[in-house]
This record gives C-alpha cells, sequence and structure tokens, in this order.
C-alpha cells in the first residue's frame, strides 16, 4: 500500500492513523475558515469543509472525506473535554514544566 493511499476494514469503513503535524494542518485550516466567515453560529458551513478537504488533500497527499474531518473533529473535542475536566480545578496534581515541556504529577 502506497502512503498516501487510506486503508479499509473490509471495504466498510476508511480508516486514517492521524499523526500531530496532520492535526496542526486541520486545526489551521478550520482557524482560517472561522476566520474568513465559514463558521456561522458554531457551525462549520458546507464551503468551509470543502475548502479544508481541499488543503488536508494537497498539503498532506491524502485522499480524506468531509467525513473524516468530521471524525476526527469529534475525536479532538472529546479529547480535549476529558482532559480538560481533569485540569481546570488546577488542583488534579498535574502540571506543565517550561523546561522539559511535559506534563508532570505529584507521587500520590
Amino acid at each position: 500500500m502506497k502512503k498516501n493511499q487510506i486503508y479499509t476494514d473490509g471495504g466498510k469503513t476508511d480508516k486514517i492513523q492521524w499523526s500531530q503535524s496532520m492535526d496542526d494542518v486541520l486545526i489551521d485550516a478550520l482557524l482560517l475558515q472561522q476566520i474568513i466567515g465559514n463558521r456561522v453560529n458554531d457551525i462549520f458551513t458546507i464551503t468551509a469543509y470543502d475548502n479544508v478537504v481541499t488543503k488536508l488533500n494537497n498539503q498532506l497527499d491524502k485522499m480524506l472525506t468531509k467525513d473524516h474531518i468530521k471524525n476526527r473533529m469529534n475525536t479532538l473535542k472529546s479529547n480535549f473535554s476529558s482532559f480538560y475536566d481533569i485540569f481546570k480545578s488546577g488542583m488534579s496534581g498535574f502540571s506543565i514544566d517550561s523546561m522539559i515541556n511535559m506534563w508532570t504529577v505529584e507521587p500520590e
């Protein structure tokens, strides 16, 4: 299988292995769509999704669809919500160590 191909599990669903760099491109593309007004009432327009798909496919040499983008957005939102709940109070024992750019936690 070539690097830019998306594999399927029996032809039912396309699977994508997202990387941090792919997420970065996705978030930048979504932010641009919001800035130029293609997000209305907290919902991205069809044009926004078309633009994001085109940008990602061109920049990443992939064959992504609007469904791939929506699914990844849901995953990112879910992950963000989980981490936000853990860290929002500041009492979780977790903190960022700016010297090593990593999360640290108290032993207990």
